[in-house]
């Protein structure tokens, strides 16, 4: 899931798994060092992964938050 980000703004989203899959890593990523990962966790459902990201780039900039899923053990 990709999503834009105003200057000093924040944003926390939780891509989810599909169904049958649980999540086991995830993040975000942007083009640009400035931008700060606060938390990176497993959700409360067990079916997604949860990351904080704040933009202190001087401009609005694209975010993209992932999973990383597989079939339970």
């Amino acid at each position: 899931m990709t999503e834009g980000i105003a200057v000093g703004g924040g944003l926390t989203r939780t891509p989810v798994c599909p169904e049958g899959l649980e999540p086991v890593s995830g993040g975000a990523q942007s083009g640009t060092t400035a931008t700060v990962i606060g938390q990176s966790y497993p959700n409360a459902d067990a079916n997604g992964w949860t990351t904080s990201v704040t933009n202190n780039f001087p401009v609005p900039l694209d975010v993209t938050w992932y999973s990383v899923c597989e079939t339970p053990a």
